[in-house]
């Protein structure tokens, strides 16, 4: 009976994990400006950690992020809600400014929301803590 009640919670404890959704990519640009395609900031970032920046800079590398900061990150888009944002904060390339894009796979299903950094775009504070966090790690050296 012992066997049988272990053996139940280890499936248990195993479906439950099966059962959170999972995080897939997350990309983060600067866009629009004047040519409408930002300023060549960008950040890919996989499940695993690996990222890919490119910046006007320094041109495009690859590197590992820390385990512990994916998490946080990973965190942060779960505690931002996707699926429940809006796809446009503020005024997207109005005077040719430049605005931030980032598209997060939550749970298979991709979201894409777009930010133009303005004291006014009305954002939640969630989603600025991602966009703050991806600028971070798109001009980390």
């Amino acid at each position: 009976m012992t066997r049988l009640l272990v053996s139940l919670g280890f499936t248990l404890v195993a479906a439950v994990g099966c059962a959170s959704p999972s995080n897939g990519p997350i990309e983060f640009r600067v866009a629009g400006g004047l040519t409408g395609r930002g300023d060549g900031t960008a950040i890919h970032i996989e499940p695993g950690g690996t990222a890919t920046r490119t910046s006007p800079t320094d041109g495009t590398v690859t590197e590992q992020i820390a385990p512990a900061t994916l998490a946080a990150l990973q965190g942060q888009i779960r505690d931002a809600q996707f699926p429940g944002l809006a796809p446009n904060y503020g005024c997207l390339g109005c005077g040719d400014e430049y605005y931030y894009q980032v598209t997060a796979e939550l749970d298979g299903a991709s979201y894409t929301v777009a930010v133009d950094g303005s004291p006014d775009a009305g954002e939640p504070p969630a989603l600025t803590a991602v966009i703050d966090t991806l600028k971070q790690l798109a001009h980390a050296h």
